[in-house]
């Protein structure tokens, strides 16, 4: 098997931050999904919302358009329910 390298600026990085997700790479990768992001000039990255994260990270798995998932990297938290 073939090994292809990748370049980096061809990798779109997601993030998860304050509630939206973001997205950070080239712009032709994201055309298939252009309809669930948006370009924040503020950050100079691509926000999304979390709940098209499913959507999102589906169409670029299925497109083969490699992708690093930190939106994934959470802790969770131990609650306990209180009466």
């Amino acid at each position: 098997m073939q090994k292809i390298d990748v370049i980096p600026e061809q990798t779109i990085k997601i993030f998860f931050s304050q509630g939206t997700l973001l997205l950070e790479g080239s712009p032709c990768l994201l055309e298939g999904i252009a309809e669930l992001v948006k370009f924040d000039d503020r950050i100079r990255m691509y926000r999304a919302r979390a709940c098209d994260y499913a959507a999102i990270v589906l169409h670029l798995h299925r497109n083969k358009i490699p992708f690093d998932d930190k939106a994934k990297d959470f802790a969770p938290l131990e609650l306990s329910l209180q009466t």
